[in-house]
This record gives structure tokens, sequence and C-alpha cells, in this order.
């Protein structure tokens, strides 16, 4: 399984390569990392079905766009969600901090 999606991978991101000690690395340089709002349906009991807001990391570049990563239920509060992805897409948030930087921001409410 683990072959077929590193295949899939280098189809995605032609410079995908693997480093000596077995890990992976993409080399975004060639397109953009940006973050986009999400919504999506929850079941809460006793309150039934409810929207919530998360957020996606994608990557892109002239005819590609690929996810790289999702965080489905951040927050009931679409004003919140919308304004980390504009700090995120502001300030170049690398996609390998966008959970860490999720939790943090969760933290600090």
């Amino acid at each position: 399984m683990l072959k077929e999606q590193r295949s899939d991978l280098q189809e995605i991101f032609p410079t995908w390569r693997d480093r000596s000690s077995g890990a992976g690395c993409m080399d975004l340089a060639a397109g953009r990392v940006f973050y986009q709002v999400i919504c999506t349906q929850v079941e809460a009991e006793p309150a039934g079905r409810r929207q919530t807001y998360g957020l996606q990391c994608l990557w892109r570049q002239p005819g590609i766009t690929a996810v790289l990563d999702t965080v489905p239920d951040i927050s009931g509060r679409l004003s919140f969600v919308t304004e980390l992805a504009g700090l995120f897409n502001s300030n170049g948030l690398s996609h390998l901090h966008f959970r860490d930087a999720v939790l943090d921001s969760l933290c600090q409410l």
C-alpha cells in the first residue's frame, strides 16, 4: 500500500524523494500551500445535527490542486475559522505546522 501511495505522490509531486532516513519529503516550491475553510455536518446529542467549520491545507500549481491535510471540526464559529485561514495564509504557514497551529489556536481561546 505504501508503494502505491508513493507512486501517486510522485505523479502529483514530481520532486517527491526518499531520504536516507526512510522519510519522504515533498518539495512544494513549484506550487503554493494555502488554507481554506470547510463546512461539515456532525451529529450531536441532544441537539441533533449542527454545522462545524474546519480547515483544509491545499497545495496548488497550475492545473493541479492536492489536499495535503484536513482538520474538519475546529469550531462552530465560522468567523473564528475564517480568521485562522487568513492568518495561516498571510503568514505563509508551512503545511508541516498546520495541525500544531490549529491546536495552539484552540488552546488560546
